[in-house]
């Protein structure tokens, strides 16, 4: 009897300390909500529509910062329903918002590969502005193999060949 009370008891104890730390857990993931995701979640809904000539206005993110729909009016759209060119201009907005929100207010160097490629030429003229906006505050470097980016308002050009 005197084993049963005991195992009963170290039963107990594991389970509270299972309690404690789930509520930890769930306080910390509070924490990432509204320290890391919402602000991004804020940014991304200045960008994307920009992006996407107003087709598209925001996302939600999960905990592990992955998209999990964009908004479309008031629908929700899984990101793999997007055409390429949808989840570029989505892709996009989500990385200048994360440089954005997570440098503060220090300069960074961002290097882009070929990420409007699949762009439309409104959107490509769309992300070119928002790039050089963007360059404002960062360094953008920008890497690519194609003869149309060579024409880039506002942008120092330079050719390896």
């Amino acid at each position: 009897m005197a084993d049963a009370q005991n195992q009963y008891e170290s039963n107990l104890l594991e389970f509270e300390a299972y309690k404690i730390l789930d509520e930890t857990l769930a306080e910390a993931e509070a924490e990432v909500s509204t320290r890391i995701i919402e602000p991004i979640e804020d940014i991304v809904k200045d960008i994307l529509p920009l992006l996407t000539d107003n087709r598209y206005s925001s996302i939600s993110l999960n905990e592990r910062l992955e998209i999990e729909n964009v908004k479309r009016e008031k629908m929700g759209i899984m990101p793999d329903d997007l055409s390429t060119g949808g989840q570029g201009q989505l892709a996009l907005a989500l990385r200048l918002a994360l440089i954005k929100h997570l440098s503060g207010n220090q300069r960074q160097t961002v290097i882009i590969d070929d990420a409007l490629v699949n762009f439309d030429e409104f959107r490509l003229s769309e992300a070119k502005k928002l790039l050089s906006d963007f360059a404002l505050t960062h360094q953008v470097i920008y890497l690519t193999c194609h003869s149309e980016m060579k024409t880039w308002e506002g942008a120092t050009i330079q050719s390896l060949q």
